[in-house]
């Protein structure tokens, strides 16, 4: 099966990846023969119209709750812990914290061993999903695309903020911590777009090494063992 017909765009060659059958998809996903573009945004496993539903729905009520708890956190309810200099360490911090842990999470859901899990399988499936149709999240509307990583989010931080609590230094990081996770998550998708089509500051920010380039992000997609944070890609 040749896919370079489900491309939108002729690539040049430094912008495809091959075959997939020695990633770890190849037991869970047919094999593929030939090149499978980086743009590609359609599933070819799947005829149109039979294509599964994401496992991740947006949820308004988890996205206010995040929200809420990201306005708790913020200068403007209380300035507990925002002097200059602890917001700034604390935002280094949470730069790393955010990217050490899109590298990890990745690493963990990228594992096809976790597939016939329950609860956590379909997840780590709908995860892997993406390296068969790398550009699909280009194609979502920007705010429900946004509102997919509201769930996991809201699940994990509040707890921590709660645990956290006594240590008021703490609260500028976790402030920066929900507004990574969202770039961080933008970032990802900036990456799957055709340089011309990303605003010119997201641009200057990928060469320079702020935010996830597509240089750096194809080498993922053409071995999925290696460069797994998709924050800055450090």
């Amino acid at each position: 099966m040749d896919l370079r017909e489900n491309s939108e765009v002729e690539l040049p060659e430094s912008q495809k990846f091959s075959h997939i059958t020695s990633a770890p998809l190849n037991k869970e996903f047919p094999s593929v023969q030939g090149l499978v573009p980086y743009f590609c945004a359609r599933n070819p496993f799947v005829k149109p119209g039979d294509e599964e539903d994401d496992v991740i729905k947006p949820s308004n009520v988890a996205s206010a709750m995040l929200i809420f708890v990201w306005f708790l956190l913020s200068p403007f309810w209380n300035v507990s812990g925002w002097s200059v200099g602890n917001s700034l360490v604390q935002a280094v911090l949470a730069v790393c914290f955010i990217e050490g842990n899109s590298g990890m999470f990745h690493i963990v859901f990228d594992n096809e061993n976790l597939n016939q899990f329950p609860i956590i399988g379909p997840l780590a499936k709908d995860f892997q999903i993406h390296h068969v149709q790398p550009a699909a999240i280009t194609k979502v509307n920007i705010i429900e695309y946004l509102q997919q990583v509201h769930l996991p989010g809201v699940l994990i931080i509040p707890l921590q903020v709660f645990l956290t609590r006594e240590w008021v230094s703490m609260r500028p990081f976790w402030f920066f911590t929900i507004l990574y996770l969202h770039v961080m998550f933008l970032a990802h998708r900036w990456a799957h777009m055709l340089p011309g089509e990303n605003y010119k500051t997201v641009s200057w920010a990928q060469k320079h090494g702020l935010l996830l380039s597509m240089k750096h992000h194809v080498q993922h997609h053409k071995t999925y063992d290696c460069n797994y944070s998709i924050f800055m890609g450090w």
